[in-house]
């Protein structure tokens, strides 16, 4: 790749070919095999550094973006409040079990941010069981806090790596 708004590869790179250029892309693309980024110690090494840190940075949008459009289909109900809080099912349809599989096999936790509908206050957190959505179901159970409020806004998110991604915020009658 050539840096933004460049006509001319950067003086170092001129040594690489397009065969080099290549599979230091390839390299850069599996940085998903790890629960960390390791790009900087595989690209460092190579002489086409630039193409190696595309590649992972490609296969990480592409990750994210995956994981964006799951979130665009989970579904909500509420179970009923008590003391402990709001009791919600968090649901996918059977379709995408393939898509949770996958993703679910990179180091991801699970999270549900609430707060009463129209508040502006902050997100709260809470954080899912290890196993949510692993199982044959397709369907999580989670105790968010009382917001004494009559509407809820509520939110599935997922956190990988230093990334948070999160659904449409839902609203919800108490």
């Amino acid at each position: 790749p050539l840096s933004r708004g460049s006509l001319d590869w950067d003086e170092p790179l001129l040594v690489a070919n397009l065969s080099e250029r290549t599979n230091a892309c390839h390299i850069g693309c599996q940085d998903l095999e790890s629960v960390n980024s390791t790009c900087d110690e595989r690209c460092n090494r190579l002489v086409a550094i630039d193409s190696c840190m595309q590649g992972c940075r490609a296969v990480s949008d592409i990750f994210l973006h995956q994981i964006q459009d799951l979130l665009y289909h989970v579904s909500i109900s509420i179970d009923g409040e008590d003391a402990q809080g709001i009791s919600t099912t968090w649901k996918f349809d059977e379709v995408y079990g393939t898509v949770i599989s996958e993703i679910s096999a990179t180091d991801i936790q699970w999270a549900v941010q609430s707060r009463p509908f129209g508040s502006g206050s902050p997100w709260q957190i809470t954080i899912l069981e290890e196993k949510a959505f692993k199982e044959d179901s397709m369907q999580s159970k989670i105790v968010v806090p009382s917001e004494f409020a009559s509407e809820i806004e509520v939110r599935l998110c997922i956190f990988w790596r230093s990334n948070m991604v999160v659904s449409r915020p839902i609203r919800q009658s108490i």
